[in-house]
């Protein structure tokens, strides 16, 4: 009996050649493979798991498999019963597993957790705090739906996400914490929804998927400015953003610094 000459075969038999946890670029020299392949094509593979960030293994050789910074994170606070110190995560995670303090802080501050005293937990998603649609917003269009505004990269063609859309926005999407929803193209009635993903470990926000197909469409190019409007819950209309009329963006601007204004008055 012989295993099929796949993609995956190779990489777990260069695993196994190597004896030992080993990086993506020592896998890859061993089979062949690009290192940016190995990773995609061992994490397919039931038997195979991380040691460390930059390190896979057969999951018998590892006593304690990297679940990322964020999992190792919630392990901790579940070994302790719900809540641990942050003294004990910066002690533990950047030795164990080859990551930087400053990764694990950032990702300790990030709103899936809420940190007090030196103490550290999982936050309440019931308790996130939002902005105001309108300070988040890059305007409204001529019947007032509100949109958001970003820029086409080449990444997008190829199936990248586009990240950073504001968490407010993706809400009054809605997408709620820590969960993903499909969102209707109302004028591109030919393509699948866009997926919009909002962790709340997340460090760049919501993210929005999908998108090549609808950006070649619409004949869309890298630089080109794209519009997302909301039409409805789980519904946008996507469209090329020329920067409307300067006193539209002049008025949204005053109507956000107005906002601001007011909210310091009354504090």
């Amino acid at each position: 009996m012989a295993l099929r000459d796949s993609a995956k075969a190779r990489a777990k038999a260069a695993l196994l050649s190597l004896e030992r946890p080993s990086t993506r670029d020592e896998i890859g020299a061993v089979c062949g493979q690009d290192p940016n392949r190995v990773g995609a094509n061992l994490s397919n593979i039931p038997s195979v798991a991380k040691a460390d960030r930059d390190r896979w293994g057969l999951r018998d050789w590892i006593d304690d498999e990297y679940d990322g910074i964020v999992g190792e994170i919630v392990q901790r606070i579940e070994e302790d019963g719900g809540v641990t110190t942050t003294e004990r995560l910066l002690r533990e995670i950047p030795t164990k597993f080859n990551v930087s303090p400053q990764s694990v802080r950032a990702y300790m501050y990030s709103a899936r957790f809420d940190i007090r005293n030196g103490s550290i937990r999982l936050a309440n998603p019931a308790s996130i705090r939002l902005r105001d649609l309108g300070d988040v917003i890059d305007g409204r269009d001529e019947d007032g739906a509100p949109y958001w505004t970003f820029v086409v990269d080449d990444r997008y063609f190829q199936g990248y996400s586009v990240v950073g859309v504001p968490p407010e926005f993706a809400k009054a999407l809605g997408c709620e914490p820590d969960s993903g929803v499909d969102v209707e193209i109302q004028n591109l009635s030919d393509c699948r929804a866009l997926s919009l993903n909002w962790r709340l470990a997340s460090l760049t926000g919501a993210s929005l998927g999908c998108l090549a197909k609808p950006l070649r469409l619409l004949g869309l190019q890298p630089g080109d400015r794209v519009r997302v409007t909301i039409a409805s819950s789980r519904a946008v209309v996507l469209g090329l953003h020329d920067g409307g009329s300067q006193r539209t963006a002049s008025s949204e601007a005053d109507a956000t610094l107005e906002r601001i204004l007011r909210r310091r008055r009354a504090i």
